[in-house]
C-alpha cells in the first residue's frame, strides 16, 4: 500500500504558528538550551521590560530584583530534576535560606519573555574564588545599605511646607515627586499653570478643613474652586515626556516632594 502523502494546509500553518507562539510547552522546547543547568547552580530570572512610553514589552531583559526599594537581584537555586530532565528551582529568601514554600518548575515560566539564567555574581565567584564557599545575599545587604543612605540624603531635600510651596509655586518652575526616596531623582516635573478647579463638595471641604481657605477663589458656594497644578513630565522613566497632570493640594501630598535636584543611584553599584 502506497504511503498516502499529505500537503499542509494554510490553516495547518497557522494553527502551527499558534502553537510555537502559545502552547507553553512548545515554547519550553523551543528554549530548551537556554535551561540547561546544574543542580545547586544559582540563578536570577529576567523578563522582557515594560516599556511604558510605547505601553508595551521591550526587547529588553530586565532582571528580577528582591523588592521595589531594593533594586538587588533575586536569586533562585537549581534544586533538582525530574526523570525528563526537566528542572525546579527555589527562591533564595533574604536570610540566604532556601524558601521551603515555593518550588517553580522552569517549564512553566513563560519562555520567550521570561527566562532563568545564571547569577553573574555566581559565575565570577565560580572563575575567582580559591574555593570558598558562595554567599548569594552579599548584593542584597550592600544595596540596602546603599539604599538607606539614598533615601537618608533625598529626605533631607524633600519641602517642609507644602501649603506654602503650593500656594506660591508658579509657571516655569521644576519639582522632583515620587512615591519613593529611591528614584524621585529621575522623576522630574514642570509647573505650566496653576488654575483653580472644581473638586466636588466632600473633598473641598477636606481640603478647607486641611489646608485653609486660602485656596478658594471666592466665598460664593457657586464660585469655590480650589486651587491645583498643572504640569508637565520633563523626565520620568515610566511617563511619556510631556505628559501633563492637574491636581490640588491633597493629592500631591501623598508623594515625596522637592525642588532641589534630589540624589540619583549610583549606576555603578546598580549593576
Amino acid at each position: 500500500m502506497t504511503k498516502q502523502e499529505y500537503k499542509l494546509t494554510t490553516e495547518d500553518k497557522e494553527r502551527m504558528g499558534r502553537d510555537m507562539n502559545n502552547n507553553p510547552i512548545m515554547r519550553f522546547l523551543q528554549n530548551r538550551d537556554e535551561n540547561i543547568f546544574n543542580v545547586g547552580d544559582i540563578l536570577v530570572k529576567q523578563s522582557n521590560a515594560f516599556d511604558y512610553k510605547s505601553n508595551k514589552l521591550s526587547d529588553k531583559w530586565e532582571t528580577e530584583t528582591v523588592s521595589f526599594t531594593n533594586n538587588a537581584p533575586k536569586k533562585y537555586m537549581y534544586v533538582f530534576e525530574n526523570e525528563l530532565n526537566v528542572g525546579y528551582v527555589r527562591p533564595i529568601n533574604v536570610n540566604g535560606k532556601l524558601s521551603e514554600k515555593i518550588l517553580m518548575c522552569i517549564a512553566d515560566i513563560n519562555h520567550g519573555h521570561e527566562r532563568f539564567t545564571l547569577d553573574p555574581e555566581y559565575v565570577d565567584h565560580i572563575v575567582l574564588s580559591d574555593n570558598e564557599e558562595f554567599d548569594p545575599q552579599i548584593e542584597y545587604r550592600n544595596r540596602k545599605a546603599d539604599s538607606q543612605a539614598l533615601k537618608n540624603k533625598n529626605k533631607k531635600l524633600l519641602i517642609k511646607d507644602l501649603v506654602g510651596w503650593f500656594n506660591s509655586v508658579k509657571p516655569g518652575d521644576k519639582f522632583w515627586l515620587s512615591s519613593t526616596l529611591t528614584d524621585i531623582g529621575g522623576c522630574e516635573f514642570e509647573v505650566i499653570d496653576t488654575p483653580y478647579k472644581d473638586c466636588g463638595e466632600w473633598e473641598r471641604n477636606i481640603i478647607r478643613e486641611q489646608y485653609g481657605k486660602i485656596f478658594e477663589r471666592g466665598q460664593n458656594a457657586m464660585d469655590n474652586h480650589v486651587r491645583s497644578i498643572a504640569y508637565k513630565v520633563v523626565n520620568n522613566p515610566y511617563l511619556t515626556k510631556g505628559k501633563t497632570f492637574q491636581e490640588h493640594i491633597r493629592h500631591l501630598a501623598y508623594y515625596h516632594i522637592t525642588t532641589q535636584q534630589p540624589f540619583l543611584e549610583d549606576p555603578l553599584a546598580a549593576k
